[in-house]
């Protein structure tokens, strides 16, 4: 068979008598009853449209056998519409050197195989499944059982493969584009009618270029250089011209055709369709090198062969004679060339872009990398080297022009051999690869007066065409190791960055290029997470890491107002996977969160804006609204008395950008100011709004005792003064038991005086003794004072802080409970019921005993006798008995 040619066996149209009727591949999507109608014989009842093997041809006439053959490819084709259960199942495997012809298919199968490029490589059936044969163009149902009943015939006869018949080829036309002289970067004169174009180019087609003053006998390759295209055409018009002028002089008959090079074939010499069609019924098409033996009057004879042909033909003959002294230095350097690209080496002979091209160069090898290998080793047949030349140096500049096509446009390419323009905008648009947007199935169908359905059907159909190819996509592939290598990261920040770098022309959605990546069998090495406004590309064994870092940062930051990143890695807990977040992935997380906002350089400190503004901000508006102004640094430490929150405070440089972001107040340097509508009276709450009065009114220092009547007298519960007095930002304390608001101007001496009115009334010192007994367990004595009695809060020593903590229960000296004590950081609170209950006074002592081991604290009250050491006997008579 010649290249370029298919047979075909003549009138073979399934069913074929003796084949099968249904393919025995296809079994599982046969297995139902054939119609009653057609049981008419003994022995059918009960048969399957599966069963219907070679012997259907014995049990039926041949009119029923069409009739079950169109049963078969019916339901063949409904079941074809639905996901194939064995859709991946490949091929039934040819013998070697089994030909289309033998097969005897039907013109219409053919011809999609042929579309195909497979009728050029029958060993590459050995590599298709049923779904591969069935997105071919044009290839359904009937096709499908016509190939594999032939199929199966000629493996299950290999002896009856009949031999091809002459009179039934059909020879395809061989697929070049068509060509017309003058042919780009190819002579425009032929050297060997020099004496007929002495004429010199006119001036006003050369001045300016080399050929200034030149003939038409030197338009060679290089006049594609100098010259427009448009003066090219002229020239070439007046060269035809003057040689159709003087060819029928006898001393340019008598001039013979130039030697062709060994192994050139007529169709490497790209001619015309009126040149190559003469040539070809001269018989030159079989032997090219008789040409070399021609005359030109000999030629000019042959029947519709003039003076374009023969400048045609010449001009062509003597370019590819200049070539082909460099032909094999050109196949050495197009095969090193793609042997140094491991992409381009990689690139399958089934490839929809270049597998024809491949296909025409090779029969045997399966990639390039192997036709490079089979040049490399002298394992190809290189009798036609000027076409193995020239299509090494298309693959190398098509390889070379697929490499700098942007990402959105190669994906686009891809389908252009198997899907006409509509159809590839239609995908282009549904999958958002041409940035404007993923359009719906409504938009697109009312777009191109097509239904919803018959739009999804388009896209479907074109993506099954490549599911299962080995598709050569460098753009792609580069940019999935581009986003593979910048992970994690917000998938806006990625799009910028492929249109930075050159791989995209719009910035192609990151999704779209994770869709793309699936379609052409491709591990994207990312996978897009959607987080709250945005999403983030990651690793896809970290794909549930983001949505619960948005979820820790929202609830660390919660009714406070602001988080640190440390807060937000505390919430998420043990990781469930081998990896913690990294900081990266925090940040890029983070940025996906529209009311997110850093407050410092360090990128450590946020807040949301929209989550519920209380605590901080309320914290801040109530001190700034009673001092007016007051330095970030003391603003902080007034805060920090605010212990309920269990929340670390910003250091002063994110708090200070906290306060600038709010509406409320402003800062002027390193100062927060009240803006003149704060009014701390409707600000602060009841008790701490009482507290405020009482100091503005008595202040503006007071001594905890008198500050504490005074709030009494207010109506003000005893434990509410207590658990205020510790915590509200808006209180400060000057000294010891000595209290002010915060940021306030206070003279010198009013505290002195506030200081030594305390010292009148107080024991000069409260904790009297403190150790650990024999035993191991801490107790400690104090000088009872009256406010240690009305709050009930007293100070655990430094050297005891850490032993005594957390929670007990206060036992007299008999184990009545009498209450419960609270302890931390050095502080305890909750004595104030059982101090009042057992009728403590100012002056008296207190033993407390702690019991680590059961919780509990044993409480006495008694003389001095308690701070000397003497045991608790000496104790006040009924004290602690209660």
């Amino acid at each position: 068979m010649k290249p370029g040619e298919v047979i075909l066996m003549a009138y073979s149209r399934y069913p074929r008598e003796g084949h099968r009727l249904a393919p025995a591949t296809l079994r599982e999507m046969l297995l139902q009853p054939i119609p009653k109608m057609y049981e008419r014989r003994g022995g059918t009842k009960g048969m399957t449209l599966a069963d219907l093997d070679e012997s259907a041809w014995a049990l039926f006439d041949r009119q029923t056998c069409l009739q079950l053959a169109r049963e078969v490819v019916a339901a063949m084709g409904r079941a074809a519409r639905a996901p194939l259960l064995i859709g991946d199942r490949p091929l039934p495997t040819l013998p070697e050197g089994v030909t289309l012809a033998d097969l005897e298919l039907e013109v219409r199968t053919v011809n999609c195989l042929v579309a195909a490029g497979i009728h050029e490589r029958p060993q590459d059936f050995n590599g298709m499944t049923i779904d591969g044969l069935l997105n071919l163009r044009g290839f359904w149902s009937k096709s499908l059982v016509d190939l594999l009943t032939a199929m199966e015939y000629v493996i299950d006869h290999p002896q009856t493969r009949p031999a091809p018949r002459e009179e039934n080829r059909i020879a395809l036309k061989p697929a070049h584009a068509p060509n017309r002289y003058p042919r780009v970067n190819h002579r425009i004169a032929p050297s060997l009618l020099r004496p007929l174009l002495e004429e010199p180019i006119p001036s006003h087609l050369a001045q300016g270029t080399p050929l200034a003053g030149a003939r038409l006998a030197d338009l060679d390759e290089t006049a594609w250089k100098c010259l427009s295209p448009e003066a090219i055409a002229e020239l070439a018009g007046m060269v035809v011209s003057r040689v159709s002028a003087g060819v029928s002089t006898r001393d340019i008959q008598r001039l013979r055709l130039p030697a062709l090079p060994a192994g050139l074939r007529l169709d490497d010499l790209r001619l015309e369709n009126r040149t190559h069609n003469c040539l070809k019924r001269l018989g030159f098409a079989r032997n090219m090198q008789r040409l070399g033996t021609m005359t030109i009057g000999g030629l000019m004879q042959a029947p519709a062969f003039g003076a374009k042909c023969l400048v045609d033909l010449l001009t062509a003959v003597e370019t590819l004679a200049d070539r082909g002294q460099h032909i094999g230095a050109a196949l050495v350097e197009h095969a090193r060339e793609l042997a140094q690209q491991p992409e381009a080496s990689a690139i399958h002979f089934s490839d929809p872009r270049l597998g024809r091209l491949l296909r025409s160069m090779d029969s045997e090898s399966s990639t390039v990398g192997e036709l490079v290998e089979r040049i490399r080793r002298r394992e190809l047949d290189l009798t036609e080297p000027f076409r193995l030349a020239e299509g090494l140096g298309q693959l190398v500049e098509r390889v070379r022009r697929f490499q700098e096509l942007p990402v959105e446009e190669e994906l686009k390419d891809v389908f252009a051999p198997m899907a006409n323009e509509r159809d590839r905008q239609i995908l282009a648009s549904y999958h958002n690869w041409d940035g404007e947007g993923g359009r719906t199935l409504d938009y697109l169908g009312r777009k191109h007066g097509l239904s919803r359905e018959r739009i999804r059907q388009v896209c479907m159909r074109c993506i099954k065409r490549v599911r299962h190819l080995p598709i050569f996509a460098p753009v792609l592939d580069r940019s999935l190791r581009f986003l593979a290598a910048r992970l994690p990261a917000e998938t806006g920040t990625l799009e910028r960055a492929l249109r930075e770098a050159g791989l995209s022309r719009h910035g192609l959605s990151i999704a779209a290029i994770e869709e793309a990546a699936g379609f052409f069998s491709r591990t994207p090495g990312f996978q897009v997470v959607p987080v709250a406004e945005g999403a983030v590309a990651v690793e896809p064994d970290q794909a549930k890491l983001p949505p619960r870092i948005a979820r820790a940062a929202r609830a660390a930051v919660g009714s406070f107002g602001v988080a640190n990143v440390a807060a937000v890695q505390a919430k998420l807990g043990k990781p469930r996977s081998r990896r913690r977040p990294s900081a990266k992935m925090l940040r890029e997380t983070f940025s996906t969160l529209k009311d997110f906002q850093w407050l410092d350089a360090r990128q450590y400190w946020f807040r949301l804006e929209t989550l519920p503004q209380y605590g901080l901000p309320n914290m801040i508006e109530k001190v700034v609204s009673v001092a007016e102004r007051i330095d970030v640094s003391r603003l902080r430490t007034a805060m920090g008395r605010y212990r309920r929150s269990g929340r670390g405070l910003p250091p002063p440089e994110p708090l200070l950008e906290y306060c600038r972001q709010m509406p409320s107040v402003r800062v002027e340097g390193s100062s927060v100011c009240a803006e003149p509508s704060l009014d701390w009276r409707t600000l602060l709450g009841g008790v701490e709004r009482s507290m405020v009065e009482v100091l503005k009114e008595h202040g503006p220092v007071m001594d905890r005792a008198e500050f504490e009547e005074q709030c009494l007298r207010r109506g003000m519960n005893r434990f509410s003064f207590n658990a205020i007095l510790m915590c509200s930002p808006v209180v400060t304390q000057y000294g010891r038991s000595i209290y002010g608001l915060v940021a306030q101007k206070t003279d010198p001496h009013t505290v002195r005086r506030a200081r030594a009115r305390r010292a009148r009334s107080v024991p000069s010192r409260v904790l009297q003794r403190c150790g650990m007994e024999a035993d191991d367990r801490p107790f400690v004595v104090y000088r009872l004072s009256k406010a240690v009695i009305a709050g009930g809060v007293i100070t655990i020593p430094a050297s005891l802080k850490h032993v005594i903590t957390g929670e007990y229960a206060v036992l007299s000296p008999k184990h009545k409970r009498l209450g419960r004590m609270m302890a931390k950081q050095g502080c305890g609170w909750g004595l104030g019921p059982a101090l009042r209950g057992n009728g403590a006074s100012p002056g008296d002592y207190l033993l407390i005993r702690f019991h680590n081991a059961d919780r509990t604290a044993v409480f006495h009250i008694g003389d001095e006798r308690l701070a000397a050491g003497h045991p608790p006997a000496a104790a006040k008579e009924g004290a602690g008995t209660q």
